[in-house]
């Protein structure tokens, strides 16, 4: 029976990992994230010289967005989650639902939205579904297989702050709010957590 348990822990654990084409690793609150100017490079552990040092903290107040410190200098992002991928620093905006590539360019860091097309590569099983999809706040979904995931993806000028996923079963990522696991039947909500006003938005799986 245990053992039983043990296996279901870690069957639910995987179906609630994101799927990237690639591993990726999480940077942390309070880690130093190394970038390498001569390789274009983002490490969280580098041995090459020309290496810049960065300290991720986490503004406070609504939001709890990035900010990466180098040389007294601090810069607040609009993302509030990054990760590695492919030695690419990416950030997720889960307030507005937006993704971004960080650069360091001309000693500063600058953030380049993602299109579509580029998370797709980063999230290649996958499917993003446009906020400007929605009809009525509806997004209908046909024959939908096990455990199948959708990334909602703000095309419009819409802000998501305190929304979430409803039942929480379905959210696929805590630190990536607009990722979602799909019942095979039934429907999930992504809506504010206590404002009956602010519109809410219906995935039905058919």
């Amino acid at each position: 029976m245990l053992r039983l348990k043990i296996t279901l822990i870690l069957v639910i654990s995987l179906l609630a990992m994101p799927v990237m084409a690639n591993s990726v690793q999480n940077i942390n609150n309070n880690s130093q994230i190394l970038y390498s100017p001569t390789h274009n490079i983002w490490t969280l552990k580098s041995e090459e010289k020309d290496n810049i040092s960065f300290k991720k903290t986490i503004s406070t107040g609504s939001g709890s967005y990035s900010i990466y410190k180098y040389n007294n200098e601090e810069t607040m992002l609009n993302s509030n989650y990054e990760f590695i991928y492919n030695s690419r620093l990416i950030g997720a905006d889960n307030e507005n639902l937006k993704f971004y590539e960080i650069l360091y360019k001309n000693s500063k860091l600058e953030q380049k939205l993602l299109t579509e097309q580029e998370l797709q590569e980063i999230f290649t099983d996958v499917d993003i579904v446009k906020i400007s999809e929605f009809n009525n706040g509806v997004y209908p979904v046909i024959n939908n297989c096990a455990n199948k995931k959708i990334l909602l993806y703000n095309d419009t000028e819409a802000n998501f702050h305190k929304y979430f996923v409803k039942p929480e079963i379905s959210a696929a990522d805590r630190n990536i709010k607009s990722l979602i696991i799909l019942p095979k039947k039934g429907k999930v909500k992504f809506a504010h957590i206590s404002d009956k006003l602010q519109p809410e938005y219906v995935i039905k799986v058919k």
